[in-house]
């Protein structure tokens, strides 16, 4: 009796102890989270959107490399090639992950804020808005980036 007794404690002591049960997410889980989004973004993508400040529209194309704790990100649109950085960053009140880029056109530095969904087919979708680093954006251009299948299945 003694010896089940012993076992029942341990047993409850282990659940009650467990960081599911506490309501920690335990070690490394966000970092997992983050990672697994980090590949999830790898890809080729068609891209539309409007210039900040602007009602021009623009097409073209965007490649997403995993860079370590980063993503490189390689935007193609009418002839010109811009290079910049991504990372997986926090915004709202609530602390969804974003997918925050900044790069450098001409002599204007830019940042854009998307966030991070999927499709029909389980690729990654992304919307956002492309703003000025400064702050002197009145309107945000937007974006939508949607994965070509084509150019990401030759990689």
């Amino acid at each position: 009796m003694k010896h089940k007794i012993c076992c029942l404690v341990f047993i409850l002591l282990t659940l009650f102890m467990s960081p599911t049960w506490a309501g920690d997410k335990g070690p490394h889980k966000g970092d997992m989270e983050t990672d697994f989004l980090y590949n999830f973004l790898k890809g080729s993508y068609l891209l539309i959107g409007t210039q900040p400040d602007s009602n021009e529209t623009y097409t073209g194309n965007v490649t997403v490399k995993r860079k370590g704790k980063e993503l490189e990100v390689i935007r193609k649109i009418t002839n010109k090639t811009i290079k910049g950085e991504g990372r997986i960053e926090y915004a709202t009140a609530d602390r969804r992950k974003v997918l925050r880029v900044r790069f450098v056109d001409g002599n204007q530095r830019y940042e854009a804020t998307y966030l991070i969904c999927s499709d029909l087919d389980n690729y990654a979708r992304l919307t956002g808005y492309v703003y000025l680093k400064d702050g002197r954006t009145k309107v945000p251009g937007l974006e939508a980036w949607f994965i070509d299948p084509d150019a990401t299945n030759k990689e």
